[in-house]
Formats: C-alpha cells, structure tokens, sequence
C-alpha cells in the first residue's frame, strides 16, 4: 500500500508543476502583449483619464458648489464720441469644481453705447480649471445721444447650467465730443466720398493708439499716430494714400528703417452710420532691394507679406474708427 500510495504521489505531483508553469506562461503572454503594446497602469489610466474626468467633475459639482470670479477691465477706461473702448474678461475658479462651459454676455446702456459690429453680442467659453483672460473680447463705442452724462457702468456675465454670475460693474468715463474739424466727413459734392482727415482711434495687434491724418485733394494721405507699448509711447510719421475703400500707408518707426505697411478696407458702421470703421492687415517690413515683387496671396488673414524693395518680418491685424463729422 505504501508503495501505492508513493506512485499515486508521483503521478499527482505531475499536473501541479504542469499547472504552475502552465499559469507562468500565462501571466509572461499577457505582461508581453501589454509590453508589446506599450501599456502599463500609467498608460491604461492616462487611456481612460479622459472618460472618467467628466465623471470625476459631476461628482465635483454634487459636493461643491461652482463659484467663479469675473473681472472685467477696460482699454482707454475714458472715451468720447467717436471713440471705441475694448473691455477684456477674466474668469477664475473659486472652488474644488471646475467652471463649466457656458456663454458670456456683456450689458451696457444702449442709449450710451453701441457694440462694435465686429465683436458679438456673446461667445461661448470651454470648461476652466484655473485662472484665465479669454482671447475674445467686446469693444464699445460711445453713441452720439450720450449727452450730459459723466459716466456709465457695464457689467459681463456668465450663464452655465450650473448657474449665472456676474461681474462688478466698471465705469467708463465720458469725455466732451472732439471738435468737429478734427473728424473724417463725408464730403457733400460730386460722389459723396468719405474724406478720411481726422482724428482716430487705432489698434495694431494687441497696441492701442490713435493717428491724426490729412487727405489732399489727390488723396495722398499724411499725418502721425502713436501706439501705447509696455516700454512708452511710440509716436512716429504716416504717408500713403487712398484708393476707393482702400486705405494703403505707412506707419514709419522711429530711429528705425524698418515699417510698418497698412493695408485696410474703410466703410460705415452696419449698426450706426455715424461712425466709420477700418479693417485690415499691418505687416512689418524691412528694407531689402533684393525683393522685386509683391508676394500678395489670395490667402485670408495676416500672412506675412514682402513687397518691391521691402521684406516682411511679421504682420498683425490692424483697426481703426472715427465718428462722422456730419453727424455731430
């Protein structure tokens, strides 16, 4: 019996080490296809992150309640008919949970101000998690019934499905209208052309200034404008000319060959015909006789640009407005 019972062991101990090796080999294919493959905890949970982080949030929303912070600011915060200001958003949580998508809308007196046609009335934002200036912005200009008032309050808000806030109120400052001999007007004989000599609020890129400019009877145009930058204001000279719609000068840099060109397109305001608008391109060119032609692509937007005898080494978008004489 002992013997049987030693031969029953060994037969039995057979299968127990095929089993184990059996299991070994398992566990070494599956580690190889994961190998293979590439993944690991990390990479399995940098997989699913993105499914589980909305859970993650509406679990974040449920045990804490959202609480953004709006500011709002403005650029000039002082402006008189005619002129524009640009009033930027910035947004930060004040909570565990993240700020969801929603849409932000600006308020403002309509018998103050009229948005500009070229910003809307509201734009949609993503989901924030930290701090942010939004790229999009509202710019105002002041209305011409704006008229014994000093000052005037706008607010912005944001609506999200969670809630709506709002920001504080900011003033801006109204300041006298401009003398009507420093507007562009519309000229009363023969095509009723737009005569652009005047006064006007500017922007290049992200810099705010103004140009002062005069049109001759041939409308060559002339005159100076200055930006506001980080380092002091830039003041320097304007030549160039207009050309239908057109408006084709150069903005000279100071102690510099380099300039810049502008090339936009003028017309009358779709919401009040009292203000007139620009829109166009600023490309940053430098002397090179090298270049014998232009390099005007049917491309949209700002692409640099070269043109005979000058080289582009950047370009921005360019802005202007001014309030019609005529309509003061």
């Amino acid at each position: 019996m002992k013997a049987q019972t030693n031969k029953n062991k060994g037969r039995s101990a057979v299968p127990q080490k095929l089993k184990t090796w059996t299991s070994i080999k398992s566990y070494l294919s599956i580690k190889t296809i994961f190998s293979t493959l590439g993944l690991s905890a990390a990479g399995l949970w940098a997989y699913f992150s993105p499914f589980t982080d909305p859970l993650k949030q509406s679990l974040a929303h449920k045990l804490y309640k959202e609480s953004p912070s709006i500011q709002i600011s403005c650029s000039p915060c002082a402006i008189s008919p005619g002129e524009s200001t640009r009033i930027n958003v910035e947004i930060s949580p004040n909570s565990v949970a993240d700020i969801d998508k929603g849409v932000v809308k600006i308020r403002y007196d309509k018998n103050i101000f009229i948005l500009s046609s070229d910003t809307p009335p509201s734009f949609e934002t993503e989901a924030i998690n930290s701090r942010r200036r939004l790229d999009k912005y509202f710019a105002l200009y002041l209305s011409k019934n704006a008229t014994n008032v000093s000052s005037s309050e706008i607010r912005a808000s944001l609506a999200t499905k969670y809630g709506e806030y709002d920001s504080d109120a900011l003033s801006i400052s109204l300041a006298p209208p401009q003398s009507t001999a420093e507007l562009p007007y519309i000229d009363p004989n023969g095509r009723r052309e737009v005569i652009l000599s005047g006064e006007w609020r500017i922007e290049i890129g992200g810099s705010l200034g103004g140009m002062k400019i005069t049109q001759d009877q041939h409308n060559d145009i002339t005159g100076t404008y200055w930006l506001n930058s980080p380092t002091g204001r830039i003041e320097s000279q304007i030549e160039g000319y207009k050309d239908g719609t057109s408006f084709k000068v150069f903005f000279l840099r100071p102690k510099s060959q380099s300039r810049w060109r502008i090339d936009a397109n003028f017309a009358l305001n779709v919401s009040d015909k009292s203000f007139i608008e620009m829109t166009g391109c600023a490309f940053s060119l430098k002397p090179d006789k090298t270049v014998q032609s232009d390099s005007s692509t049917p491309i949209k937007g700002c692409a640099v640009r070269n043109y005979p005898g000058w080289r582009g080494d950047g370009s921005t978008t360019f802005t202007a407005s001014a309030q019609l004489r005529d309509s003061i």
